[in-house]
């Protein structure tokens, strides 16, 4: 009798310690996630700003050297 109580005592002992352990675990990989989501939607904002409209043309005129065409030089293709 004696034994299977020490051997039950260890078992609820070991039972709680593992608990506390996978507690902790997701208590970090909580806090990993928060920075992957923050991280996420600073990288989703950026792409936003980088893909606007504005953004492009300005580089376009900056970087290539393009420029606008004039409204006489648009040529529209019917298929």
């Amino acid at each position: 009798m004696v034994v299977v109580f020490l051997g039950s005592s260890v078992s609820v002992v070991y039972s709680q310690y593992q608990a506390r352990t996978l507690f902790i675990e997701m208590q970090r990989l909580k806090v990993s996630l928060d920075r992957y989501e923050t991280e996420w939607g600073q990288l989703q904002l950026e792409l936003m700003t980088l893909s606007e409209h504005s953004r492009i043309e300005d580089q376009a005129h900056s970087r290539l050297n393009l420029v606008t065409p004039k409204y006489n030089e648009i040529i529209y293709i019917k298929q």
